[in-house]
């Protein structure tokens, strides 16, 4: 799968985030990142990369700690 062009957090990945059970900190950072977007053409590297990982972790419906190391 391609990456997408621009950095922007899309409806598809709002509703996977709404999915899932994010911590306060995490809810915190997408928030404020999808505020960010109202005013940015697309999120910085930094962000997008963090957000990614945040996608990483809750992807297939575990999360990295429930995964035996």
């Amino acid at each position: 799968m391609k990456p997408p062009k621009t950095r922007r957090i899309r409806k598809n990945l709002i509703e996977f985030f709404n999915n899932n059970p994010l911590t306060d900190v995490e809810k915190s950072f997408i928030l404020g990142c999808i505020k960010a977007q109202n005013k940015y053409p697309q999120l910085t590297l930094n962000q997008w990369e963090i957000v990614l990982s945040i996608k990483g972790r809750y992807k297939n419906g575990k999360t990295t700690s429930e995964t035996p190391t």
